[in-house]
Parts: structure tokens; sequence; C-alpha cells
């Protein structure tokens, strides 16, 4: 338990409530009674910023920065994974994306390694880092004002599509190949459950 709340002290810094006009909130991820993931965000129309703890394979602590420009076109994102400090576990994996013009220009490079880079096609604005549950919210913000009856993530193998099915206080995300998310939503349209 004492490592716990060590780690939710690194998670979540007192700095992170020091912007203002932010709008900010975490998520607790849970598979039956073990808690596996923590997260904390803070979003402005032009930027999300995740700190998140997660368990999911490994214990890792997670930073990303997404970057959006005053239309809300994509201009970048960087993740970086780390290992918990003095843990152990696999090396540190950051991945920087930028947009050049049509096409996103992706970086990974684990540890000391060389740079494997990737383009592809920059067809979506919110991109997918996974198991970030405020990317989602932001993916349902965007989409919820004109009940988009399609909402797109961009993950690093391109553009990935869901259907979207809205109610008063829930959507329905389906994808043929990754099937069915339910999301449960609060009056301004924050997610409440995943």
């Amino acid at each position: 338990m004492k490592q716990v709340l060590a780690l939710l002290a690194v998670l979540l810094p007192a700095s992170a409530g020091a912007q203002v006009q932010a709008d900010s909130g975490a998520f607790v991820a849970t598979l039956g009674h073990d808690t596996v993931a923590v997260e904390r965000y803070i979003r402005t129309p032009s930027m999300l910023r995740v700190r998140q703890l997660t368990r999911l394979p490994e214990s890792r602590l997670v930073d990303a920065t997404v970057r959006w420009n005053d239309d809300g076109r994509l201009l970048g994102y960087e993740q970086i994974s780390s290992p918990i400090p003095r843990t152990g576990g696999a090396a540190q994996m950051r991945t920087t994306a930028t947009v050049i013009g049509d096409s996103l220009r992706i970086e990974v490079v684990q540890g000391n390694g060389a740079p494997r880079v990737r383009m592809i096609r920059a067809d979506a604005h919110v991109p997918f880092l996974n198991l970030t549950y405020s990317i989602y919210e932001a993916l349902i913000q965007r989409g919820r004002a004109g009940r988009a009856s399609e909402l797109s993530l961009l993950s690093t193998g391109g553009k990935v599509t869901y259907s979207a099915a809205w109610s008063d206080h829930a959507v329905r995300l389906t994808h043929p190949q990754g099937g069915t998310i339910r999301i449960t939503l609060d009056r301004n349209g924050r997610m409440i459950a995943f």
C-alpha cells in the first residue's frame, strides 16, 4: 500500500493544477477488484497532457502530450512510457509524432536504440494512445455536440473509425474488429464509466 501511495505522489504532482483555464480530471481503471491504471489529465482547447500509472502488461509510468491548432487539427503528440523508478522493467520508449502536410511522421525510440520512423496519412485529429482514457473523452467531447455518427482515432497504423450511437447520457462505439465500447457520460459529456 505504501508503494501505491508513493507512486500516486509521483503521478499527481502539485504543479498539475497550476494551469489557468484548463479542464482537468482523473480516471481509475479496475479489473474486478484490481486497480490496473490511474490517470490524471489536464486539457485545454489546444493541448491534452496525461500522466498515467498503468499495470498492463507491466507497471509503467506514461506521460503524453497532444497538441492541436486553433481549428482543432492535430499538430502532433509525444508519449513516453517508462519503468517505475527503481523497479527495473523494459527500457523507456518515446514516441514522437508530428503532422507534416497531410502526413504524420512517427518516430519511436526504445532505450538507447536507433529511431524507427514511419509516415502515415493524418486523416483523423485525435491520436490513439493505448489505454489512455482521457483520449476517449477528448474524442467524445469533439463528437458530442453534433452527435456524430462516426468517431475516428489516429493510430500508428492509420485511422480507426468507430460507429457512434448516442443517447442522453451514453455513447456506444462499435468497431468491426474491435467490438463495442459503452461509455456512460455525465450531463456535461464527461466520462463516468468506460
